[in-house]
């Protein structure tokens, strides 16, 4: 489990979730994200759906 502490966290759930569920397509990854983080990192979201990822959560 990881938890970004304070602001330097915002855009990193996806992305990491993206990057867990990679690493290890076994296990189910939960990403949490506040409306801020999303917005930070809603390019992201693009990924699962061109290539042969599927979207965690």
């Amino acid at each position: 489990m990881h938890s970004a502490q304070g602001s330097g966290g915002l855009g990193y759930a996806f992305a990491a979730a993206l990057g867990a569920a990679v690493a290890d397509p076994t296990q189910p990854v939960l990403a949490v994200s506040g409306d801020g983080g999303a917005l930070y990192s809603i390019a992201e979201l693009a990924t699962p759906g061109s290539t042969t990822l599927t979207s965690p959560g």
